[in-house]
């Protein structure tokens, strides 16, 4: 089969108060072999966040990963996986199991030209919670695939800045509790691929990513558009 480019199509983000969900829409291209990440970030001032789930138009979208730690603000991070979406405005919605005091950011970027069938390169999912300045993640890669990592802290004011090679989108920044959330990707090179994050001040950060296969197997690196 001929190796398919992931092409980027449109990225959304949002943030929301005091709800234990958040809804809000993004718009999918009509190009071929479809795919939909999605990334949330939820902080509380007290008690637990509980299970995170997320759906689009009612259809359950596939976790590949969560972190969470407690302290003195709580804090949890997820990424969603959903392969052929449907084309136009979708709705997105996340949802957790404790009370409506949360607030959350969240992040939605959709893809055109990954395999419809193992939309994520075996293997590739990678995540961890720590508190730190920098974080850092090896994650297996494939030729011709990309690899999308996310990153949510518990503090407002750090900058943030990615590796060489990493290309940054969906910040935003949360009102009331303090955070911030962003991705980034980097072509995959059919080897380990080291997506990394630097900060001005140490915070507690969901860190995670995984590689996205394209269509057609991707034997070789290709330019991602």
């Amino acid at each position: 089969f001929p190796v398919t480019i992931l092409q980027v199509d449109n990225t959304t983000t949002a943030n929301q108060d005091n709800n234990n969900s958040i809804t809000f829409s993004h718009v999918v291209g009509s190009g071929a072999n479809r795919v939909l990440v999605v990334f949330v970030m939820v902080a509380r001032l007290s008690g637990t966040i509980g299970t995170i789930s997320a759906t689009v138009n009612g259809v359950a979208m596939t976790k590949l990963w969560e972190q969470s730690s407690e302290g003195a603000t709580i804090g949890a991070g997820a990424m969603f996986v959903l392969a052929n979406p449907a084309v136009g405005s979708r709705s997105i919605t996340i949802s957790w199991a404790a009370g409506n005091d949360g607030h959350i950011g969240a992040w939605a970027r959709s893809y055109f030209g990954v395999d419809p069938v193992n939309p994520v390169y075996s293997g590739s999912v990678q995540s961890q919670w720590a508190t730190a300045f920098n974080v850092s993640l090896n994650i297996s890669s494939r030729g011709g695939g990309v690899v999308v990592d996310a990153l949510g802290y518990l503090q407002e004011f750090p900058i943030h800045t990615v590796g060489a090679g990493q290309s940054i989108f969906g910040e935003r920044d949360g009102p009331g509790v303090s955070y911030q959330i962003a991705g980034s990707q980097e072509a995959g090179t059919g080897s380990a691929v080291t997506m990394s994050w630097t900060k001005s001040a140490q915070t507690r950060n969901a860190h995670g990513g995984f590689c996205l296969n394209p269509a057609g197997g991707g034997s070789k690196l290709l330019a991602v558009i």
